[in-house]
C-alpha cells in the first residue's frame, strides 16, 4: 500500500482506490492533507497492467467467442486489474517526469 512521503502514514486500500479512479495526478493524503503524486516508476508499471486487457481482446476475437463471453471476460479482467492497482502505487512529494 502507498505510504505518504510527507507524514509517513500508510494509506488504506479504500483511500488509494478512490484516489486512483479519479485519474488525477495529484492525490491528497487522507491523514495530513498534503498533495502527493504517483511516482514515475509506479505510473509506468500501472500502464503495463492494462496489457492483459488488450491480450484478452485480441485472443477472444481470434477465438470467435460469443459476445456475452467476450464482454464478461474483458469486464472481469478489467475489474481484477483495478482492484489490484492500489497495492502497487508508490508516492512521491513532487511530480516526476514520466521519461
Amino acid at each position: 500500500m502507498p505510504t505518504c512521503q510527507h507524514c509517513g502514514s500508510i494509506w488504506s486500500w479504500k483511500d488509494t482506490f478512490l484516489q486512483v479512479i479519479k485519474f488525477k495526478m495529484k492525490m491528497k493524503c487522507p491523514n495530513c492533507e498534503e498533495i502527493q503524486y504517483q511516482s514515475a516508476k509506479s505510473r509506468k508499471r500501472s500502464q503495463l497492467y492494462f496489457l492483459p486487457i488488450i491480450f484478452f481482446i485480441v485472443f477472444l476475437n481470434l477465438a470467435n467467442v460469443t459476445l456475452t463471453i467476450y464482454i464478461s471476460t474483458v469486464v472481469f479482467v478489467t475489474i481484477l486489474i483495478l482492484l489490484f492497482t492500489p497495492y502497487t502505487i508508490e508516492l512521491s512529494n513532487e511530480e516526476e517526469p514520466l521519461w
